[in-house]
């Protein structure tokens, strides 16, 4: 996609004086009858001002199919806000669709465009690209929106370490439009982005700014970034705070120059950098302010906020170190003695920098990961995170319940499918089990129901259970493959598999990923957050979360309280060697709200996670002894 940015720009420049074509709307008839249901409406708005976003979701999509035209605009506006911060990228991009078909003009505005890149933030790289291309390339969808696709895609690309020509074309874009106010939104829409990309990328940007060219958009804009990233250091903050006061530069929007522009969707601003000396025994978190993570970070760090609420912890400070900003490395070494516990860092690069600099022999980091270096568990760091091999084991746990000894897996031809497939089949051979194993293109689909045809056929005297080579099937690939990989096992008539699944089902599903329930009511997958039935510990930090504002509990707030509750009560001192960190792991003791972690005698985490089943509109706990009850009949 990065190489096609200097041309797609170009087209845009050409075109941008265009007038913008809109699509004729039709309106939606009234329903002839009925009068609609106008209190899923009111629900859905009063959840939405209660922060209570999972449930004004809910309430929006159940309300879509049964509300009056005029009402559609505002309906699509609230599930696109609660499906954003409910972390549903999908979900919150198509409400955003159904917003601009009501209304046209929707993506000139700011909270229309700050959710559309929020959303995209939360998407896969290639998906976000894909998405930002095409709207680019719209010549129906406004200048707005163009332009903040193209500035999207710019700074994408400088995040990877490509400049390029985009500051000039950005520079000629500006200079193509004809309104104030679209100049002014390039601007802010620059700031915003600058703001929340990583800082490698607006160190690129800021080192094209000449004395020639600094008054000049997007040069202009690019040095604003550079003297407020520097004003919040102290090294530099002094010299940057007098550099902007003094600076004067013709831009659409002045006011940028105090700030970019505030949003109501980024991060609360309870969330802050640590930025002053930290003393005491203080909770401190190393994550991602900015960027894809930061709406992450927030939910961790407001789960933590809650944990510390209760009167046990009384005093005891909070701190979050920035990783994303090139000084904290520094900032954590310059920790007091009494913080010898590290949460974070969230990223394998943040842990590699850490493990670089000998950081982590210096403090005891518990990583949001789901793996370490190879060897560092329990010795250069710990993991607070499910693991690969976690979710392996409670889907094996439950089918031994079973009395399923033969296992097969079917596996896309890509690295993640073929490194889950691989650790199942460690995993089944080490508990004596036996396996079949095939894999599947996964960019041809045509081939998927071969592939599932040649491995059931392997399958001996399938009739009768004590015959059959296999009873269950390991499915390790994205939800929405399995609308395709899941129907053709059962056009083959195999419809008593137990089907088993990874956290990939939880996420696509979560993501507003659809679930026909005949196909998986022999299905489980893992978890590590269960919301139902309630459990005091989760009830109580739901209550902590609405009493602030923060909406419903989910796994990274769970994360964060966890994490707090478990750095508070572990006293170890800086510099205690490995061993002496393991030896007070063992006797780690709190009401977990996620699923329970534990660490062996040599460190290593283990994280007893939960089942699901995917149902109608979503995902439940198992119910293990009805589901026992419906293999062992299928079975007969």
């Amino acid at each position: 996609m990065n190489r096609t940015l200097p041309l797609i720009l170009c087209l845009l420049v050409l075109c941008w004086g265009c007038a913008d074509h809109f699509r004729q709307i039709q309106p939606r008839k009234a329903p002839p009858a009925e009068a609609p249901r106008a209190s899923l409406l009111d629900e859905a708005r009063a959840a939405l001002a209660a922060r209570d976003y999972s449930r004004a979701e809910m309430l929006a999509q159940r309300a879509a199919t049964d509300i009056r035209p005029e009402q559609t605009l505002e309906l699509a506006r609230i599930c696109a806000i609660a499906a954003l911060r409910s972390q549903h990228p999908h979900t919150a991009l198509s409400a955003l669709e159904q917003w601009r078909i009501a209304d046209p003009d929707a993506d000139k505005s700011r909270e229309w465009q700050e959710i559309w890149c929020l959303a995209l933030a939360g998407l896969s790289s290639w998906a976000a690209g894909e998405r930002a291309e095409s709207l680019y390339l719209d010549s129906g969808r406004s200048a707005y929106a163009r332009g903040m696709a193209g500035i999207f895609l710019a700074v994408r690309q400088w995040e990877n370490g490509q400049l390029g020509e985009t500051p000039i074309l950005l520079e000629n874009m500006y200079a193509a439009a004809g309104e104030d106010s679209l100049r002014a939104m390039l601007e802010q829409r620059l700031a915003l982005q600058l703001r929340a990309a990583r800082p490698a990328a607006a160190s690129l940007a800021a080192g094209t700014v000449t004395r020639e060219n600094r008054s000049r958009f997007p040069y202009s804009i690019f040095l604003l970034d550079q003297l407020q990233r520097q004003s919040i250091l102290p090294e530099t903050r002094a010299e940057a705070l007098k550099a902007l006061a003094d600076l004067s530069l013709p831009l659409a929007d002045p006011s940028l120059i105090q700030g970019p522009p505030p949003s109501a969707i980024l991060l609360p601003s309870s969330l802050k950098a640590a930025s002053g000396p930290i003393s005491g025994n203080a909770v401190v978190l190393a994550l991602p302010l900015s960027g894809p993570l930061g709406n992450i970070s927030a939910k961790i760090t407001a789960g933590a906020e809650a944990a510390l609420r209760d009167p046990a912890f009384s005093g005891i400070p909070l701190a979050v170190i920035d990783t994303d900003q090139p000084d904290w490395i520094a900032r954590v070494d310059a920790l007091p003695p009494t913080v010898a516990v590290i949460g974070g860092p969230l990223q394998a690069t943040a842990y590699a920098e850490a493990r670089r600099q000998n950081l982590t022999s210096r403090r005891a980091f518990f990583a949001f990961m789901p793996s370490l270096e190879q060897g560092d568990e329990g010795r250069s760091a710990w993991r607070f995170f499910p693991s690969a091999e976690d979710q392996l084991d409670a889907l094996l746990r439950f089918a031994q319940s079973l009395g399923i000894h033969g296992y097969a897996v079917l596996h896309p031809e890509e690295p993640y499918g073929k490194r889950m497939a691989a650790l199942f089949q460690a995993r089944v051979e080490a508990l004596g089990g036996n396996i079949r194993s095939a894999s599947y293109p996964p960019d041809n689909p045509t081939n998927w129901l071969r592939s599932v045809g040649n491995l059931l056929a392997s399958n001996q005297n399938p009739a009768h259970a004590r015959g059959a080579t296999f009873q269950a099937i390991f499915l390790p690939d994205t939800w929405k493959n399995m609308d395709l990989i899941v129907p053709n096992i059962f056009y083959y008539n195999e419809t008593r598999q137990l089907l088993l699944g990874t956290s990939l089902w939880e996420q696509g599903i979560a993501g507003g990923g659809f679930v026909s329930p005949q196909y998986y009511t022999l299905a489980v997958f893992p978890g590590a957050w269960k919301a139902q039935p309630p459990r005091p510990e989760t009830e109580r930090l739901q209550a902590a979360l609405l009493s602030a504002g923060k909406g419903a509990a989910d796994f990274w707030n769970g994360l964060g309280h966890d994490f707090a509750l478990f750095s508070a009560g572990l006293h170890i001192a800086a510099g205690t060697s490995p061993a002496g960190v393991n030896a007070v792991l063992s006797s780690v003791d709190i009401a977990w709200t996620m699923a329970p972690l534990r660490w062996d005698a040599s460190g290593r985490a283990r994280q007893d996670l939960f089942l699901f089943s995917p149902v109608k509109g979503g995902f439940a706990p198992v119910d293990e002894a009805a589901l026992s009850k419906a293999f062992a009949s299928a079975w007969k």
